[in-house]
């Protein structure tokens, strides 16, 4: 395994980046608690960043529960909003959206042209495509549309992905080597309805924010890549140095990846049934091959050791 000590940074600065989308879960919990004993043990920076670009699905409640979750959980975080209020004010990333374009508009003028317009819809990428991924039918006549790109018609922009690996470090992992042609295709960096997307949003706020250390789950590894190759087109070499960790998931019954858009338990409901977190620190102490009795975050602390994480988390027996 290798360490996030020797990296060429000097303070470790990292975040926890939830999406107000459903009520936090398990999995969530996971990947926070082990972000704050990454962060807390390296005495680095730990900044809370709310990824609501998608305000379609944003909801008050789902605010209210990331900041309540991270109260009765003790997790304290150095940069970022008190609450939901100061968020929506002043944390908000449709605060930051003259940000992402600016991102967009660094790519729009690579030179040959690397983004193009799309107007296919999911039904007719499926119908095309073998796999479901987007075949790049729409490539062909990127010269062509060049024009509506420029004019902002209300397609989706998409990059041309080049059929090479992105190499990266992950701090668990070692060396990752992923053909994102092969795994995502040319993804989208602006949808439909003129919004930067996700993988411009997360970029521009890594860099605005400079975050040196990311930990996320090992489903976003293919995110990882995209974000890696953007900044390399934007030159942005700062970005494409630094560790990554990506974590295991948590499964629930039947190999199903846990996920608020499956109605999965939530944190929620645990804040109701159980007297304190506790069982949750002991469960998190089991995933990371701590053997002690647990009974605080600080506990956690003190016995912590990022090389006996182990390779799958597994459910609750509570």
């Amino acid at each position: 395994m290798n360490t996030y000590k020797d990296n060429h940074f000097f303070s470790l600065r990292s975040r926890l980046a939830p999406t107000p989308s459903g009520f936090l879960h398990l999995g969530n919990v996971f990947s926070f608690v082990l972000t704050w004993l990454i962060v807390r043990q390296q005495k680095g920076t730990l900044l809370l960043r709310i990824d609501d670009l998608d305000s379609q699905r944003r909801r008050i409640e789902y605010l209210d529960d990331i900041f309540q979750t991270l109260e009765w959980l003790g997790i304290d975080y150095d940069e970022g909003a008190g609450g939901t209020e100061d968020f929506l004010k002043n944390f908000s990333q449709e605060h930051r959206i003259s940000q992402y374009e600016q991102l967009l508009n660094g790519l729009l003028n690579i030179s040959p042209p690397l983004v193009y317009a799309c107007s296919c819809s999911r039904k007719e990428i499926q119908n095309n495509s073998l796999n479901g991924l987007y075949t790049g039918f729409c490539r062909d006549s990127k010269i062509l549309n060049r024009h509506l790109v420029a004019q902002k018609t209300e397609t989706a922009w998409r990059i041309e992905v080049p059929p090479i690996p992105i190499r990266f470090q992950d701090v668990f992992k070692g060396e990752i080597s992923i053909n994102l042609a092969e795994k995502m295709g040319d993804f989208i960096i602006r949808r439909k309805d003129q919004i930067p997307a996700y993988q411009i949003a997360s970029l521009s706020d890594d860099l605005e924010y400079r975050i040196n250390f990311i930990v996320r789950g090992e489903d976003l590894v293919n995110s990882t890549a995209a974000q890696i190759l953007l900044a390399q087109f934007l030159k942005k070499e700062n970005f494409t140095k630094i560790p990554f960790l990506h974590h295991p998931l948590l499964y629930e019954k039947g190999e199903q990846k846990m996920s608020k858009s499956h109605d999965s338990l939530s944190i929620k409901e645990l804040r109701k049934s159980l007297l304190s977190p506790q069982p949750i620190f002991q469960w998190i102490a089991e995933q990371l091959g701590i053997k002690s009795r647990i009974f605080t975050l600080q506990n956690l602390l003190d016995e912590f050791a990022l090389s006996n994480i182990s390779s799958k988390l597994y459910f609750p027996r509570w």
